[in-house]
């Protein structure tokens, strides 16, 4: 909702740390976080500029601001003073790729999950038919869809060389998958709609096998070809 303007922070000299918005070269709000204590919290907000009763109207609809939780709100005609209840700030943690993967999420927040593997092994009908492939460095990635639909874009490197024809190192264009089940230890996604070039992404699949917050290894599957390519570190 505010694409259109510019926003800035800085530093006052009291210590106080302020949030700017302004659209045109006008400014519209500032906000100045006060904090309670050293632990990095939040204790109020001061809020001036346009529109403060709506701000204070809002605030007091939900009881929050910024998702943190309010204990009371009071409108001063040139400001609106917010000061915040008390909350976890380990909450603020910000929620990553492998979160959202782990809890089934097909609307994660931005962000990138890298996974290098230096061996890998391709399946055919169920059947090794290379071997290991040591020292074969390939870096699969995994982020938030980047043509801003649900689910996620998942490419695929070659860390070795570039490829002879497209002259760059993707190994897989972005596909388009989305979380299809979630156990105790492997993630699986599947491929959803088309490419330009009007190829489905559901010929492809994939599994993420986690302990813990690492990625051990990643199975590509190209359904349509009965092949599995797994990525082993």
């Amino acid at each position: 909702m505010y694409s259109s303007y510019n926003i800035e922070s800085f530093r006052n000299p009291n210590g106080v740390i302020s949030l700017q918005v302004e659209k045109n070269g006008e400014i519209i709000n500032r906000f100045d976080f006060y904090a309670d204590g050293d632990e990095g919290k939040i204790g109020s907000i001061a809020i001036y500029g346009l529109n403060l009763r709506g701000h204070a109207d809002a605030i007091c609809s939900s009881m929050k601001i910024f998702g943190l939780p309010v204990s009371d709100v009071s409108y001063e005609f040139d400001l609106v003073d917010v000061t915040l209840d008390n909350y976890d700030i380990s909450s603020l943690k910000k929620t990553s790729i492998i979160d959202s993967l782990k809890s089934g999420s097909n609307n994660p927040e931005p962000g990138e999950l890298k996974f290098t593997s230096s061996n890998h092994i391709r399946y055919q009908n169920g059947v090794d038919v290379s071997g290991h492939n040591y020292g074969c460095n390939r870096q699969v990635e995994i982020k938030n869809n980047i043509n801003g639909n649900e689910g996620y874009t998942i490419t695929i490197y070659n860390l070795d060389t570039n490829h002879p024809l497209w002259g760059n190192n993707v190994q897989m264009a972005p596909k388009q998958m989305r979380v299809t089940k979630v156990s105790e230890d492997v993630i699986s996604l599947i491929g959803f709609g088309y490419d330009l070039m009007g190829n489905t992404f559901s010929d492809y699949a994939m599994d993420v096998y986690i302990s813990g917050e690492d990625v051990i290894k990643i199975v590509l599957k190209m359904l349509d070809r009965n092949t599995y390519i797994e990525y082993l570190k």
